[in-house]
C-alpha cells in the first residue's frame, strides 16, 4: 500500500469533518455540457501540451441519468494532453468510491494491445497527478473489445467480448484498504440500469492483486499511443459514495421553496429600494440531471443569488437531479409608485416543475403635503343627538388616501394625536373616510359640546403615515338640548313619514324596514293621550 505522510492525514480528517456532502453524496457529475477543450471548461492538465482533450456528439443510453445530455469527449490514441478534475477527498478505511461512465469504442483498428483510458487517485494538485487507482483499460483482438481494470499500469481484463461502435455502460467499484491492496470491480452493462450490486451480476472484472491510493481526490482522463491505447468516447460521468449516487432514485420532479411567501417589503416613495429578503429553494429527481432553475421576479420585485446585483431574473445550476439549498433574495423594485403590491409571484422553473413565492409590499406615498380647507359641521336631525361634518379635500403634493376624524366631549386637548404606522379602527368617536367623500356623520347627547380634529394619511396598517404637524383643522359644536320630561309623543306626524324624519335616532339596522305613521290614532279609555295624533306600525 502506498502511504501519505502524517500532516496529509491529519489535512484528510480535518476536511472530512469540515465539508458538508454533496446531495446523495454525489462527488461529481459531469456530462460535458459544454463545448470545446475540456482545459477551458474545469478540468486540469497534469500531462501533455499536444492534442487537447476535446467534446465530440453525445452519447445515450436508455434509464441514465446522463444519456443524451450535453456532449460527451473524444479520447484519442496520438499521444498528448491528459486532463483530471477533482472532488471532495475521501480517505477512510473501507470506503468504496463508485464510478459510472458512458463509452463507445470507435477505434477503426482490428487489434490493440490495451491501455488504460480513465482513472481515479490521489492528486497533489491539478497540475500534479500521478498517484493513480482504478485504471479502466480497453483492448481490440480481432475487432472484439474486452475491458480491463488494475490500480497499476499492468491490467486484469475480462473474457466477456463486447463490439466497437456499441455504448456501454461501465461501472466501476474502489474499496480503500490501510492494511494492503485495495480491491476494484468492474461491471460492463450493455442494456438496463442496475438497482444495486446485487441485481448488476458478477463483474466483468475483480482485481484484488495491486495497490491503490489511501486518499481519493480526482479523476483523469488519458490519451495513450496509437499502439496500444484504442479511441473511445467517453460521456455522463458520475462519481459519488454510493451505487444510488450513481444511479438515484427516479421520482416526480420536486422543487421546494422555503417560506412560500414573503410579507412587509415597503419603502417611501424617492427614498430607495425595499430591504431584502430570502427564501431556501432545493429540488430533487430534477429533469434533465443538469441544467438550469430560472428564477423570474414579477412585474414589481426582482431578485438576486448574491444579495447585491438584483435583476429580474436569475439562473441557479443544478446537477446530478438535485439542487442543494440555495438562498433566494428578493426586494421591490427602484422607483415605484406609492401603493400596494401585493400577491405577485416570483417563479421558479426548471427540471420539469415549478414552485412559486408569494410576495407583498407597499410603497408609502409619504406624509400628505396638505390639511383639507373648510372643516366644520352643522346640527343634523334631530339637532340633539347627530353632527353632520364636511371640508374640502386636501389637493397639491402628497394627496392623502384618507382623513383620520377624532372627537371628544372634554376639549380639544383631549384628543390624543394619532402615531404613524398605528391604524386607529373605527368607534363612537373615531372614524376613516377616504379621500373624496367629503363628510361625515357623529352622533352625541343633547346639551353637549364635541370637538372635532381632523388628520390627512396616507398608506394602511402599518404603513399609515399621518400628517400631524401645523395647525391640525378643528372646530367644536354644541348640541341642542335633549328633550325632557315628562315626554309626551302622540305621534302627531304627517301620515306616511318615517320616525327617523320626525326627530327619531335609528339605533338598530338603520334604513331597513323604517317605522312609519299612519292615521287613526289608538284608543283606549281612560288613557290621557287616547284618540290623540296618530299611531305607528
Amino acid at each position: 500500500m502506498i502511504h501519505k505522510n502524517f500532516k496529509y492525514f491529519l489535512l484528510s480528517i480535518i476536511l472530512l469533518l469540515s465539508l458538508n456532502g454533496n446531495m446523495f453524496g454525489q462527488l461529481l457529475v459531469d456530462n460535458f455540457e459544454y463545448s470545446g477543450q475540456l482545459n477551458t471548461n474545469g478540468w486540469d492538465i497534469h500531462s501533455g501540451t499536444t492534442n487537447f482533450l476535446s467534446t465530440t456528439s453525445g452519447l445515450t443510453y436508455s434509464g441514465y441519468t446522463g444519456s443524451g445530455l450535453g456532449n460527451a469527449v473524444l479520447v484519442q490514441n496520438l499521444g498528448g494532453e491528459d486532463v483530471n478534475k477533482g472532488f471532495t477527498e475521501q480517505n477512510v478505511d473501507g470506503a468504496s468510491i463508485y464510478l459510472s461512465t458512458l463509452v463507445n469504442i470507435n477505434d477503426a483498428a482490428s487489434t490493440k494491445s490495451g491501455d488504460y483510458f480513465l482513472n481515479i487517485g490521489d492528486r497533489v494538485s491539478g497540475t500534479s497527478f500521478s498517484l493513480f487507482s482504478a485504471r479502466v483499460f480497453a483492448k481490440i483482438t480481432s475487432d472484439v473489445v474486452n475491458f480491463g481494470i488494475s490500480n497499476t499500469s499492468t491490467a486484469t481484463y475480462g473474457t466477456t467480448s463486447f463490439a466497437k461502435n456499441t455504448t456501454y455502460l461501465l461501472i466501476v467499484k474502489y474499496t480503500i484498504s490501510a492494511a494492503g491492496n485495495d480491491e476494484v470491480k468492474l461491471w460492463v452493462v450493455p442494456s438496463g440500469i442496475p438497482a444495486n450490486e446485487i441485481a448488476a451480476g458478477t463483474p466483468e472484472v475483480t482485481n484484488t492483486a495491486t495497490a491503490g491510493q489511501n486518499v481519493i481526490d480526482a479523476v483523469a482522463i488519458r490519451q495513450g499511443t496509437n499502439g496500444s491505447s484504442v479511441q473511445v468516447v467517453l460521456d455522463g460521468l458520475r462519481i459519488g459514495t454510493a451505487w444510488a449516487d450513481l444511479f438515484p432514485a427516479t421520482g416526480s420532479a420536486t422543487l421546494t421553496a422555503t417560506p412560500s411567501s414573503l410579507s412587509g417589503f415597503e419603502y417611501i416613495v424617492g427614498a430607495g429600494t425595499s430591504t431584502s429578503q430570502s427564501y431556501s429553494l432545493t429540488g430533487s429527481s430534477l429533469s434533465p440531471a443538469s441544467g438550469n432553475i430560472t428564477v423570474t421576479g414579477s412585474t414589481n420585485f426582482e431578485v438576486s443569488l448574491n444579495n447585491s446585483t438584483f435583476s429580474g431574473s436569475v439562473n441557479i445550476a443544478y446537477a446530478g437531479g438535485a439542487l442543494a439549498s440555495t438562498p433566494v433574495y428578493v426586494r421591490l423594485k427602484l422607483g415605484l409608485a406609492a401603493g400596494t403590491y401585493n400577491g405577485e409571484l416570483v417563479v421558479n422553473s426548471g427540471g420539469s416543475t415549478t414552485a412559486n413565492v408569494t410576495c407583498n409590499g407597499a410603497v408609502i406615498a409619504g406624509e400628505p403635503t396638505n390639511y383639507p380647507t373648510s372643516f366644520s359641521g352643522v346640527l343634523g336631525n334631530p339637532a340633539y343627538y347627530y353632527n353632520n361634518l364636511s371640508w374640502v379635500d386636501a389637493a397639491g403634493g402628497v394627496v392623502p388616501t384618507g382623513y383620520l376624524i377624532k372627537s371628544s366631549y372634554v376639549s380639544f386637548a383631549d384628543i390624543v394625536t394619532p402615531v404613524d404606522g398605528v391604524a386607529e379602527t373605527n368607534t363612537l368617536r373615531i372614524q376613516n373616510v377616504a379621500q373624496g367623500l367629503q363628510s361625515a356623520v357623529f352622533s352625541g347627547f343633547g346639551g353637549s359640546t364635541y370637538y372635532y380634529k381632523i388628520y390627512p394619511y396616507t398608506g394602511s396598517g402599518v404603513n399609515i403615515d399621518y400628517k400631524t404637524s401645523g395647525s391640525v383643522p378643528q372646530f367644536s359644536i354644541t348640541n341642542a338640548p335633549a328633550p325632557t320630561l315628562p315626554l309626551i309623543e302622540t305621534f302627531n306626524y304627517t301620515s306616511g313619514s318615517n320616525l327617523t324624519a320626525n326627530g327619531f335616532v335609528a339605533h338598530s339596522s338603520a334604513g331597513t324596514n323604517p317605522i312609519e305613521v299612519t292615521a287613526s290614532p289608538l284608543t283606549y279609555s281612560g288613557y290621557l293621550n287616547s284618540g290623540l295624533g296618530n299611531q305607528f306600525h
